[in-house]
């Protein structure tokens, strides 16, 4: 994608009135507001005594979380990891 079509304007029809927004605005929205979900369900997931699952490139199926973040077992050992997941 290139600087004029990420400068492109596209309208958002679900505001009112209709929002008038770049390419590059309506992307890092997108992204942003996927971020701010995981958190919210990282959030619950804590209160209700859960581990929620790493959400980062480098720990989510990726196959590159290390040892001690994708064992539970390891988890509890780590005072840090531990405190956050309560």
């Amino acid at each position: 994608m290139d600087e004029v079509h990420l400068a492109e304007v596209v309208t958002v029809p679900w505001f009112q009135p209709p929002l008038k927004i770049s390419v590059r605005h309506a992307l890092t929205q997108a992204a942003m507001h996927s971020h701010y979900h995981r958190g919210q369900n990282a959030t619950r997931l804590r209160e209700l005594g859960g581990v929620p699952p790493g959400t980062d490139l480098n720990t989510a199926d990726s196959g590159w979380a290390p040892r001690w973040l994708s064992e539970p077992a390891l988890r509890r050992r780590t005072p840090a990891l531990s405190a956050r997941a309560q």
